[in-house]
Formats: C-alpha cells, structure tokens, sequence
C-alpha cells in the first residue's frame, strides 16, 4: 500500500539523511505554535444551528488539544458534507478529503507561512472523508508540518506504534507499511 495524497496522487517520502523520521518529526511539533483548525460535521436540513454548535465544540478541543504547547489557532477551515447518495453522487465522506472546499483551501495554504500545524477537534473517520488520517500526516510532513488530534500526547506521529494502535482502535484506520516498503513490495 502506498501513501496517497488528499486528491488520490501518490505522495513521495521525504528523505533526513541525518535524522530519522521520529526525530524530524518531534522537532517540528515542538516548533509548532500557529496552528491551522480543521473541522466538519455533516450538513443538516435544518438551519445549521447544529452545525455551528459542534464547530464550536470541535474548535474548544482543538485549544484544548494545543494547549499544553502554548499554540494558538491563526486561521480555521470547516466543512460541512453530506452523507447520503444523491442520485449517482457519492455523499462527500465517500470522496477523497482534498475535494472539500474547506480542506482543498487548507492544502493550497501549505505552502504559506501562515500556520505550522494543523489541529483537529474530532478524530473521526469522516474527518478526512476516504483519504487516510497517516496519508494527511504525511502531506503535511512534506510541507514541514504536523497534524494535532485528541487523545494524542502532542503531534502524530506515523513512527510511533502507539499512536498507530490508537487510531486503528479509535477510528478504524489502517496502519501504514513502515518507510520504505514501497521499494520493497515493488520488487516482488
């Protein structure tokens, strides 16, 4: 299995000849304290009043969550989506995360020195709708960034088994095959 990007291309690994993955990795989430909110909910047929509710919750986690490092959230990105099939139109929590408009927005902005994290108020697995939570992480890890969860003792880390088990316990998501395995199953 190899790692795929929001939009279904596959991603690259990045290469630290002289640090390993964890270390590169804890170095950056130490440095982080401007930190970018994610959020979603599904849509409701209501006014929205629900909506805007759990974004208020989830962004009160997302402090929560940032709070031990004295980070603070500079810029937000919330997404409503459907769950439910209209016509042959898959409902949005079906389609990769990178088609959202919020999260599509959040991906341009990676470039940006606006932010150096990203936190979320949610661990769910719609979050990132059919793209995998380890294949947001390692977007992001391209860009020098690092995503904040609940639950989670400071950024994720796709190197750390616990962090792995939890979020296979938690939300179902795969484990993904260690660096370099690509090169590995490629051979066989």
């Amino acid at each position: 299995m190899s790692l795929t990007s929001p939009e279904g291309t596959p991603l690259r690994k990045t290469d630290h000849r002289e640090q390993t993955g964890s270390e590169v990795h804890a170095e950056r989430a130490r440095a982080a304290a401007r930190f970018a909110f994610y959020g979603c909910t599904p849509q409701r047929a209501d006014t929205g009043r629900i909506a805007h509710v759990q974004r208020a919750q989830q962004r009160a986690v997302a402090r929560e969550v940032i709070k031990p490092c004295g980070g603070e959230i500079v810029v937000e990105y919330f997404d409503t989506y459907t769950r439910h099939w209209t016509a042959d139109v898959p409902p949005e929590s079906h389609r990769p995360w990178g088609q959202r408009p919020q999260a599509r927005a959040l991906i341009d902005a990676l470039a940006t020195d606006t932010f150096d994290a990203v936190v979320i108020g949610d661990l769910a697995a719609a979050t990132f709708g059919s793209t995998s939570m380890w294949d947001v992480v390692e977007l992001l890890r391209q860009h020098h960034k690092t995503l904040w969860a609940p639950g989670i003792e400071g950024a994720l880390d796709p190197d750390d088994l616990a962090q792995l088990l939890l979020a296979k316990v938690l939300i179902g998501t795969p484990i993904p095959r260690p660096r370099g395995s690509d090169r590995e199953s490629a051979a066989d």
